[in-house]
């Protein structure tokens, strides 16, 4: 602990006689290349998850007030509104002033 290590990596290059570099994509445009089973469970599980997402932003902009004229001429109202149930005092106030 503390101390400085030697650490010593020997690598031995030898040729391959398989592929040549220039053909090394080649494998790739083989039609065996795509012969594998298909992953069933993947595909589902991806559509299922393109299903959710879509369903959550439809939520979201279900949810979401509408901009449309109307809402622009009543935006104050709007803001009074929140900010009086916002400041109004609790029905039980005596319960909560014993909490000091």
């Amino acid at each position: 602990p503390g101390g400085q290590q030697a650490c010593l990596l020997v690598l031995r290059w030898m040729d391959s006689h398989y592929t040549r570099f220039e053909d090394r994509f080649e494998s790739y445009l083989d039609r065996n290349f795509f012969e594998h089973p298909i992953h069933w469970y993947s595909i589902f599980n991806s559509f299922l998850l393109v299903i959710f997402s879509v369903v959550l932003v439809v939520m979201i902009l279900m949810r979401s007030p509408p901009k449309g004229g109307d809402g622009l001429a009543n935006e104050h109202d709007a803001v009074n509104d929140g900010a009086g149930d916002l400041f109004r005092s609790p029905s039980n106030l005596a319960f909560f002033r014993c909490w000091r």
